[in-house]
């Protein structure tokens, strides 16, 4: 029992012989310049006697470590101490610093409890539960704080936030349970800020011709809810010069093409002798796209074909040039009115239109239609479980336990690994 009292006894008459040899270290090449009257860089050794400091001011002498081990301090031209005797102060307070870091109580700072933000909140339930109904799109906008919007320090619960929890759990546990609700069709308008056109006259050769990365094109991020059938009907605005073909637009998903419509601008009233305009002449089609975001991008095919054979672009326009509007002169004009609406009326008829106006104004997304049959409610439960409910004997405690939920559709689910489903009876 004698044998720990002596081993501290001895560890610390060490530290106060090391302490003994550090202090006049110190004071012989320190504190001339670092004492109560210089105070250089606001260092006073005076106020901070070894050892005792060492506890209380750990960060100087943390300082005083490197300036030694650096060979900064004494600065020139004043004289260097001892190699062999700087190492085993610096050893020593090292040393020192390190116990004292060891016998100080932890402190790991505060950890906020923090929420979950919306889209951390919509992985959660698709990953718990199966369920991909994104709640947090009606759940109110995160606060942001330095640029992130999951620091729990600013996050907060508002009222509404509440009620939309709420809210969210009882659609998702139904959904869970019961498979998801029939979405109504709603009409959905896809329309990005477009990029400007600067109206050109000459036609190019040396071009996009899939038009994908003209500023014609439009390019839009959509989340369908469900895999189901949907509606697209196609926008477009701009004019061609008169005597063009039909354009062709292009539809694509995810960087696949998925149609192709043709626009004549040539048709309906909105069509002049110069111009042909391309506004309200809308093309609709159906397809089927499976649920989750998707990359929709739509552009006219092949901008620059098509157009009259006076604007010398490439495969020209087969269709006969449109027969020019008859001079109609003023009423009782003078001969020099006369003259000049002559002479406007034979400039308009040599003016050449813009060639590059056409594009996709916007897409009108209509659905879901014919959506993807759900399961009513499928339960999750362990093989165990599911070999004795597999058991006539005990499957009454089963039918017992789901005798008030209504009849599903369809047959038993398929099993997957040791997570299975409990068969249910078809309607009728």
């Amino acid at each position: 029992m004698l044998i720990v009292p002596i081993a501290l006894a001895g560890s610390a008459l060490r530290a106060d012989s090391d302490a003994g040899s550090a202090a006049p270290f110190i004071a012989t090449n320190c504190r001339g310049c670092h004492n109560a009257v210089l105070k250089n860089a606001g260092l006073n050794f005076d106020a901070h006697p070894l050892p005792a400091s060492l506890e209380t001011s750990p960060e100087i002498w943390e300082k005083v470590v490197e300036k030694l081990q650096t060979r900064q301090m004494p600065p020139p031209p004043l004289p260097r101490p001892d190699p062999v005797q700087t190492d085993a102060v610096v050893r020593w307070l090292e040393s020192e610093l390190q116990a004292q870091e060891a016998r100080r109580p932890p402190n790991p700072g505060r950890v906020t409890a923090r929420r979950l933000n919306r889209t951390e909140y919509d992985n959660t339930v698709r990953d718990l539960l199966g369920v991909n109904l994104r709640p947090g799109d009606a759940f109110p906008h995160d606060d942001a704080g330095y640029g992130f919007d999951n620091i729990g320090d600013v996050l907060s619960v508002s009222p509404v936030l509440l009620e939309k929890y709420l809210k969210a759990a009882e659609s998702v546990s139904r959904a869970a349970l019961f498979g998801p609700e029939p979405l109504k069709p709603t009409l959905t308008r896809l329309q990005p800020m477009g990029a400007k056109i600067e109206p050109s006259t000459t036609p190019l050769t040396d071009y996009d011709e899939s038009g994908l990365s003209l500023p014609n094109a439009l390019h839009v991020l959509h989340r369908f809810p469900v895999d189901a059938e949907y509606l697209f009907r196609v926008v477009p605005s701009g004019s061609r010069p008169a005597g063009s073909e039909p354009i062709r637009i292009a539809v694509f998903l995810d960087g696949t093409q998925m149609q192709v419509v043709e626009v004549d601008p040539g048709e309906g009233p909105s069509s002049s002798s110069f111009q042909q305009d391309l506004t309200g002449k809308t093309r609709e089609f159906r397809a089927r796209v499976p649920a989750g975001e998707h990359w929709i991008a739509a552009s006219v095919l092949r901008l620059y074909e098509g157009l009259p054979a006076s604007y010398g672009g490439p495969r020209p326009s087969r269709l006969p040039a449109p027969a020019p509007p008859p001079f109609r002169p003023p009423e009782n004009a003078t001969p020099e009115k006369l003259a000049e609406a002559r002479q406007r009326y034979e400039g308009r008829l040599a003016q050449k239109w813009p060639v590059n106006e056409p594009r996709v104004r916007h897409i009108e997304l209509i659905g879901p239609y014919a959506a993807a049959e759900h399961m009513a409610f499928a339960r999750p439960v362990s093989a165990k479980h599911w070999l004795q409910a597999s058991n006539p004997s005990e499957r009454w405690k089963w039918d017992f336990m789901y005798q008030d939920l209504p009849p599903v559709k369809g047959h038993n689910v398929q099993m997957e690994g040791l997570q299975n489903l409990i068969p249910l009876k078809p309607v009728g």
